[in-house]
């Protein structure tokens, strides 16, 4: 048997029905879509929100225990999402509980507030229509700004369907996972907060929804909040490893870009070796035999520069110092390289080779840029010393032993402009991971080198 109070709370007056249960039902079905990242026809979700409005009606007057109209409201709303709007029933479920999800916890913030603001009980709040319309409408505003909010700055819980991202590039597909799992983040710790201040306040929700026994309510209440805190190291964990996954993408598509600049370079090269046979042939018609050597010297030291490059025995490792080569070139530093062995071997992944030995070398060919312009160089070595490979770069320049001291500490920079200091300190943790060293000290000699030794793998 219901109780009269209750009864009167599963009532639903025709004026709340079309001034509250109707706009609250649309705000519900368009947040709770925007949420799981379907775009439909609002004027189908009106629709849908109307006729659930009309069965909610109908409900309220049957002989039903108290809460069953609330479980009916929304099986319509899936069946009729489903149904009109052509959504799947999986995203039609799932666009309605977040929805739901969202309204009570409008709800469990605005009713305790606009009680104590008005004076008036809940029951005397609901027993008056006008009152329960006017209950509604700080419930409808915050649901908007949220329905706002999370179209305003795309925010989803859900990725889109199969095919909607197939223009996208993988990177900037992993940047919209990583958006989804911060915006995520952050809705599970604004819930904590919330969850948290239900527990402070929970005497006055009892009061104010006399259904459950207070323990009852406090219980659920700290079991909610363990699951939030469970799921809120699960996506911190994914997020974690979804950035170390997105920096590998990085490095491996710099590798691919550096790879192709090689073989154009190499083609090029190949594109040429008519041209240069023929100017050869000229000179030596015209017995210009000096320009004729000078000439071919010239070609000899390109085409050793691109061998010694090769010659390191990683294409990855050779894409990169030939991209060097081409910047020290730009900015009149003498930029060369000699391989007395191969890479081929090391347990450092390629892509985190290039992470050391690249902000390495743009150190050095900094440090060269501020010699004068006949003492530009940056000279790259590549040896084996037991069972270690060991990588030397070399640059005109000197080293203030106060800096030296300093210069693996993150955010500490010698150079000055947006220099952020971060490179040596990266350096120094990749070498650490892998067992590696580095050491960088004056030559004695005009010169700076730094001197990376990593191991083979045993």
């Amino acid at each position: 048997m219901i109780s009269g109070r209750m009864r009167e709370m599963d009532e639903l007056p025709l004026s709340v029905a079309v001034f509250y249960s109707i706009p609250e039902s649309f705000l519900v079905c368009w947040l709770g879509l925007s949420l799981v990242n379907e775009r439909t026809d609002l004027r189908k979700v009106g629709v849908a929100a109307v006729l659930a409005a009309l069965v909610s009606f109908v409900v309220r007057r049957l002989p039903v225990s108290y809460g069953i109209h609330s479980l009916v409201h929304l099986l319509v709303l899936v069946l009729l999402l489903f149904v009109l709007g052509r959504i799947s029933l999986g995203r039609s479920f799932l666009a309605v509980v977040l929805g739901a999800m969202c309204l009570a916890l409008v709800e469990m913030v605005n009713v305790p507030v606009f009680c104590r603001v008005t004076g008036l009980s809940l029951a005397d709040i609901i027993s008056n229509p006008w009152m329960r319309i006017a209950m509604g409408i700080p419930e409808l505003t915050l649901l908007g700004l949220m329905v706002w909010a999370v179209n305003r700055w795309e925010l989803r819980l859900v990725r889109g369907k199969p095919g909607e991202a197939e223009d996208q590039s993988l990177a900037a597909e992993w940047e919209q996972r990583k958006r989804y799992l911060l915006f995520a983040l952050l809705a599970i710790l604004s819930l904590q907060v919330i969850l948290v201040g239900f527990i402070r306040c929970r005497e006055d929700l009892v009061s104010a929804f006399p259904v459950l026994p207070e323990s009852v309510f406090t219980d659920a209440l700290v079991l909610l909040l363990v699951l939030v805190v469970f799921i809120t190291s699960r996506i911190v964990l994914r997020l974690l490893r979804l950035t170390q996954d997105l920096v590998e993408h990085y490095c491996e598509v710099e590798n691919l870009r550096n790879l192709s600049e090689l073989f154009a370079s190499m083609q090029a090269q190949r594109h040429d070796f008519m041209n240069h046979v023929q100017t050869l042939y000229g000179m030596l018609q015209l017995k210009c035999f000096q320009e004729a050597e000078d000439y071919i010297r010239q070609l000899f030291k390109e085409t050793v520069a691109v061998n010694n490059i090769i010659m390191t025995g990683d294409p990855g490792l050779a894409a990169l110092l030939h991209v060097k080569a081409s910047t020290a070139a730009a900015r009149g530093i003498e930029f060369s390289v000699s391989a007395q062995c191969e890479v081929r071997g090391l347990q450092v992944p390629i892509h985190e080779l290039n992470r050391i030995l690249g902000n390495l070398i743009d150190n050095a060919l900094d440090a060269a840029e501020m010699e004068e312009v006949s003492r530009r160089k940056v000279c790259v070595r590549i040896l084996k010393v037991g069972d270690s490979v060991v990588f030397e770069i070399e640059n005109t320049g000197c080293l203030d032993p106060k800096v030296k001291k300093l210069v693996f500490l993150r955010g500490v920079s010698t150079k000055g402009g947006e220099h952020m200091g971060m490179g040596l300190s990266i350096v120094q943790e990749l070498l650490e991971k892998h067992r590696g060293c580095l050491h960088i000290d004056d030559t004695g000699r005009g010169t700076v080198l730094s001197r990376v030794s990593l191991p083979y793998s045993s």
